[in-house]
C-alpha cells in the first residue's frame, strides 16, 4: 500500500539534494511471525521514523508499505535522521519479541522534479544503495559521505568499503557504513554485483559481543599478511575468524577461501587440505605444494586455515605461499602460534563476565559480550526471553560460571526452553562441582569447557549419551544411514537419539555441496565423546565397525558402472573422504589390512578422478607393505597401476600390473589377468614399446573372450587402437574404435563410449577430416560432462584445439590447449596429442602467433575455469567458434 506524503511537489527541496530510502528486511517473514500483531508494529515503526526525519527537515517524498522515501536538503542532516532512526528503532520492545531490523541508504545529487515526484538517476542511484545495506545498517554513497564527514553526529564514524557496482548503474560507487556507537556494527558485504567468490560456511546465527575484536584482526590483515587468532577450544576463534573474513571479501578480488583442518592429523596432508578448499585436485606433474603456489601467485585472496594447531609442523609451507604470492593473506586459528616470521598474534579471550555479586542495572549487565551472547542463543529456542529483575542474578550467575566461552555459553542457552535461568544455574553450579576439573596440566577455562560439556553429556537420556560417544569415531560428519549402521545392535531409536543431540546443539544438520544430508560435531565435543568412548572401552570396537561400515561403502560404490550412477557414488565417497581417511589409519595401524584395501583399492578411479592420485597411492602402498600373495593384494597392484599410470609413472605402472598378472595366472583368475593386461598394454604403448604393448593387448582381448566379458574385449579392442594410431595409422585405428565402439553399445559404460569417441575424433584429425573431428568430439564431451568425468573434459579441450588450430583459430587453440593443461597437472587429462605423435595445437599456433599473442591467450586459458571453457566449446557445438 502507498501512504503518499502531505508534501506537496513545492515543498519537495531542489538543487543539490539527498534522498533517503529505507525499508524493513525480512518484513514477509515478520508478518507471518507475528501476524494481526504486524499492524501495530508497522503503525510504531513509521512513528519512529517520521519523527527522526522530521527532527532534521527531512520531506517525505512516499512511503510504500514498510518503504519509506524522503528527501533532505543537506547531507548531514540526513545522516543524523538515519541514525537517530536506527537508534530509536533498536530501543524498541517490538510486539512479540520481534526483530525489526531496517536497511537504510543515503545519496546525494540533483534533485529534478517532474510531474510532481524526483526523476533522474541520483534517485535510482539512492534506491540501489538502499538495497545493498542489510538490516540495521545505513548506507552512504561517496557523495554524502564526502559532505556529512565534518559533521557527524556522536558516536558515529564512516567505515569505507571501496568501490561497488550497483545493479543497472554504470558507474561504480564508492560506498560507506556508517559505524553507530552502541549499535550492531558487523555486517556482511554490501549487497552489490561485486559480491566475491568464496566458500565460507552460511553462519546461522549473528556474532554477539566481539566487535572489538573483530575490528581489531581487521585492522591486523590491513597492516600484517599473516594473523593467527590464538586461544584454547572454545572461545569462538573459528567464528571470530570468519566474521572477519565476510567482513573483508570485499577487498580481495580472487575471494575468502575457507580450509577446515579438523579432520587433518598429518603435516604433510596440509597442501591436500587447501587445494580442495580452493576446488583443485592434486594429480600428476609437480606436488601438492607447488600447485598450491602456481595456483596462488598472481591471485589476491584471503585464505582462513582453522583449526591449525594439530598440524603446526607444516607452519613452513605457510610462509613458503606468502612468499611465492606477494598477494595472498593468511588467517590461521590455532591453539598455537605457527611461529613464522611476519606472524601477527592475537590472542582472542573469553566474552566479559559479570561479577555476580556486584550487578548494578540491568543495561550494564546486557551490555557485556557474555551475557549479550547468552541471552541472544536462548531467544533461539525461547523467542519471548527478555533478561529481567527475576532472572538477572541467575543470568549473571550461568555467564560467571562458563568463564565466558562462547560454546560453553551455547551448550547452557538450548538448556533454557527445559527449565528456567534460575533452575539452569542451580544445575550448572552443581553439576561443575560434582564433574570437578580436567587435567592439571590444562588451561583452566579449557576445564571449564570441558566441565561445561560433560555437563551437557550428563543431561542426555542414557540411550543419547550411548550415540553421542559413539558418534565420536566420524571424521568430516556423517549422515543418518552411517550412523544407524555404526550404532546397529548398540542404541534403541538412533533417529529419535539424533534428534536430541540437535536439540541439545551437541550436533548440527546441515546439506553439503552434492547435496547429500549430513551431520557434523564440533571438534572440541567429538574429542569429548571419543574420550567418553575410551572410559566406556567401547572406542576400540567403535574404530573396528566404522572402518568396517566404509569399507562396505567402498564395494557398493565400486558395483556402479562406469557413468552417472559411478558419478553419484564418487560424491558420496567425497563427502566422506575424511570417514575413509579415518578407517585407513585404524586399519593399517592394527594389520586389518583387507579392510584398508576395501577403503581404497576397488574405487581407485575415486582416488584419480577427484584429484587424490598421490595420497591415494600412498595408502595403498601401507597395503602392500602387509599384504601377501592373493585377490586382496592383486585388486591392490591393480589399483596401484591406475593410479601410477595417471600419476605419470610409467614404469611403477607396469611393476604392478606385471606383479597382478603374475598372482592372478598362478591364482588361474582370467579376469584379474585380463585386467592385468591390458593395464601393460596401454602402459607400454605410452612408453614407445608399440610391439610389446600389441600383444599383451592381444592376449588380453582373448581372454575377455573367452569369458564373455565384451566390455572388456571392447576396452581391449580400442587398446589396439590407440597402438595404431600411434605409428600414425589413423584409418587402421578408426576402424577398430568404429568396432570396440559397436560392442559397446547399449552397454551403459558412458565412460568408455565417450573415450571411445574421442579417440576416433583424434583418427579423423589424423586424416584431415576436422568437420566430422568436431562433431564426435563434441559429442563425447557432452557424455564427460553428464557423468562428470573432469579428465575426460580435458582431455576433449586437447583435441578441440587441435580443431581449432587446422581451422586457423590460433588464439582459441591456444586458450584451450592451456585450460586443458592446468587440469591435467591436477587430475590427469588423457592421452595428450604430442604422446600419439600429433603436434600439439598451441605448440603450431605458437609459430603463427606474435609473441604476445601467444602469451595472452595462454594465460587467458590457464586462467579460464574448466567449467567455462567447456560450456563454451558445448555452445560453440558442431558449427566452431562464432567467431575467429
Amino acid at each position: 500500500m502507498t501512504r503518499p506524503s502531505t508534501a506537496g511537489s513545492a515543498d519537495l527541496p531542489t538543487g543539490t539534494v539527498t534522498f533517503f530510502f529505507s525499508d524493513i528486511e525480512g518484513s514477509t517473514r515478520l508478518v507471518q511471525a507475528i501476524g494481526a500483531g504486524f499492524k501495530q508494529l508497522i503503525e510504531r515503526h513509521d512513528t519512529l521514523i517520521r519523527a527522526a526525519i522530521e527532527a532534521e527537515g527531512g520531506v517525505e517524498v512516499r512511503t510504500v508499505g514498510d518503504a519509506f522515501f524522503v528527501a533532505f536538503p543537506q547531507a548531514p542532516k540526513a545522516l543524523a535522521a538515519a541514525v537517530a532512526a536506527q537508534r530509536a528503532l533498536a530501543a524498541e520492545s517490538w510486539p512479540g519479541g520481534a526483530q525489526v531490523r531496517v536497511r537504510m541508504g543515503l545519496h546525494t545529487g540533483t534533485g529534478t522534479l517532474g510531474g510532481g515526484d524526483y526523476v533522474g538517476i541520483d534517485v535510482h542511484v539512492a534506491a540501489r544503495v538502499a538495497s545493498a545495506a542489510h538490516g540495521g545498517q545505513v548506507l552512504l554513497s561517496d557523495a554524502t559521505a564526502s559532505r556529512a564527514v565534518g559533521m557527524l553526529p556522536a558516536g558515529v564514524e564512516l567505515v569505507g568499503l571501496g568501490l561497488h557496482r550497483l545493479k543497472d548503474i554504470e558507474s561504480p560507487q564508492r560506498l560507506c557504513h556508517a559505524r553507530v556507537q552502541g549499535l550492531p556494527a558487523d555486517f556482511p558485504p554490501p549487497r552489490t554485483l561485486d559480491a566475491r567468490p568464496h566458500n565460507l560456511p552460511t553462519q546461522l546465527t549473528r556474532m554477539v559481543g566481539r566487535t572489538a575484536e573483530a575490528d581489531a584482526v581487521e585492522r591486523a590483515l590491513e597492516e600484517r599478511r599473516q594473523v593467527t587468532l590464538l586461544g584454547p577450544g572454545g572461545t569462538g576463534k573459528t567464528r571470530l575468524a570468519l566474521q572477519v573474513a565476510s567482513r573483508v571479501l570485499a577487498r580481495f578480488d580472487d575471494g575468502v577461501w575457507f580450509a577446515a583442518l579438523a579432520s587433518v592429523r598429518e603435516p604433510e596432508r596440509l597442501p591436500f587440505a587447501v587445494l580442495g578448499a580452493l576446488g583443485l585436485r592434486d594429480g600428476g606433474g609437480v606436488s601438492a605444494a607447488q600447485q598450491l603456489a602456481d595456483h596462488l601467485r598472481d591471485r589476491r585472496l584471503l585464505l582462513v586455515l582453522d583449526n591449525f594447531e594439530q598440524i603446526s609442523a607444516a607452519a613452513p609451507l605457510v610462509s613458503t605461499l606468502l612468499e611465492a604470492a606477494p598477494g595472498l593473506k593468511v588467517l590461521v586459528t590455532s591453539r598455537v602460534a605457527l611461529g613464522i616470521h611476519g606472524e601477527r598474534r592475537i590472542q582472542v579471550p573469553p566474552l566479559p563476565v559479570p561479577d555476580p555479586a556486584a550487578v548494578t542495572s540491568l543495561a550494564d549487565l546486557g551490555a557485556l559480550g557474555g551475557v549479550a551472547l547468552f541471552v541472544d542463543r536462548v531467544r533461539d529456542h525461547s523467542s519471548d526471553f527478555a533478561l529481567d529483575a527475576d532472572n538477572a542474578a541467575a543470568v549473571a550467575s550461568i555467564v560467571a560460571r562458563l568463564d565466558g566461552l562462547p560454546l560453553a555459553i551455547e551448550l547452557a542457552a538450548a538448556r533454557i526452553r527445559m527449565m528456567s535461568a534460575p533452575a539452569l544455574a542451580q544445575r550448572l553450579e552443581k553439576g561443575l562441582s560434582a564433574l570437578g576439573k580436567g587435567g592439571g596440566d590444562l588451561p583452566e577455562r579449557h576445564q571449564t569447557l570441558r566441565a561445561a560439556i560433560a555437563w551437557s553429556y550428563d543431561l542426555l537420556a542414557p540411550a543419547d549419551r550411548t550415540v553421542f560417544r559413539s558418534l565420536g569415531v566420524f571424521e568430516g560428519g556423517f549422515s543418518l544411514d552411517d550412523a544407524e549402521a555404526l550404532l546397529g545392535g548398540l542404541a534403541g531409536d538412533v533417529v529419535e537419539s539424533l534428534g536430541a543431540l540437535v536439540d541439545h546443539s551437541l550436533i548440527a544438520g546441515e546439506t553439503d555441496v552434492h547435496g547429500f544430508r549430513r551431520f557434523r560435531m564440533l571438534e572440541t565435543l567429538r574429542e569429548f565423546a571419543a574420550e567418553q568412548a575410551v572410559a566406556d572401552q567401547t572406542l576400540d570396537d567403535l574404530r573396528r565397525r566404522h572402518a568396517a561400515h566404509y569399507a562396505d561403502v567402498c564395494r557398493r560404490a565400486s558395483l556402479a558402472p562406469a557413468g552417472s550412477r559411478q558419478f553419484a557414488a564418487f560424491n558420496r565417497l567425497s563427502a566422506d573422504l575424511g570417514n575413509l581417511r579415518a578407517g585407513l589409519r585404524w586399519s593399517l595401524e592394527t594389520g586389518a589390512v583387507e579392510i584398508a584395501a576395501d577403503l581404497v583399492a576397488p574405487n581407485w578411479r575415486f582416488w584419480h578422478q577427484r584429484g587424490h592420485v598421490r595420497e591415494g597411492r600412498e595408502h595403498l602402498a601401507g597395503v602392500l607393505a602387509s599384504c601377501p600373495p592373493g585377490p586382496i593384494r592383486i585388486a591392490a597392484l591393480e589399483a596401484e597401476g591406475g593410479l601410477a599410470y595417471w600419476d605419470g609413472d610409467y614404469a611403477g605402472a607396469v611393476r604392478a600390473y606385471e606383479e597382478e598378472l603374475a598372482l592372478a595366472e598362478g591364482g588361474s583368475d582370467p579376469r584379474r589377468q585380463a585386467e592385468a593386461l591390458f593395464g601393460i598394454a596401454t602402459t607400454l604403448v605410452m612408453m614407445g614399446r608399440r610391439s610389446e604393448g600389441a600383444e599383451a593387448s592381444r592376449r588380453s582381448r582373448a581372454i575377455f573372450e573367452s569369458i564373455g566379458d565384451t566390455v572388456g574385449a571392447a576396452r581391449a579392442l580400442s587398446g589396439d587402437a590407440v597402438n595404431l594410431l600411434s605409428t600414425g595409422d589413423g584409418d587402421g585405428a578408426r576402424a577398430l574404435f568404429e568396432t570396440a565402439l559397436r560392442e559397446l553399445g547399449g552397454s551403459g559404460e558412458e565412460s568408455h563410449i565417450a573415450q571411445i569417441e574421442m579417440a576416433i575424433g583424434a583418427t579423423l584429425i589424423r586424416s584431415d577430416r576436422m568437420t566430422d573431428a568436431r562433431s564426435i568430439c563434441v559429442r563425447a564431451l557432452r557424455r564427460f560432462v553428464a557423468i562428470g568425468d573432469l579428465s575426460g573434459q580435458a582431455w576433449s579441450l586437447d583435441w578441440l584445439a587441435m580443431v581449432e588450430y587446422a581451422h586457423g583459430h590460433d588464439e582459441r587453440a591456444v586458450e584451450l590447449a592451456a585450460t586443458a593443461a592446468a587440469v591435467r597437472r591436477r587430475t590427469g587429462g588423457g592421452i595428450h596429442p604430442s604422446e600419439l605423435g600429433f603436434d600439439p595445437a598451441d605448440e603450431g599456433a605458437r609459430r603463427r602467433l606474435s609473441a604476445e599473442a601467444f602469451e595472452s591467450a595462454r594465460v587467458r586459458g590457464d586462467g579460464t575455469p574448466l567449467g567455462e571453457q567447456v560450456a563454451r566449446s558445448l555452445a560453440d557445438g558442431d558449427d566452431g567458434p562464432r567467431s575467429p
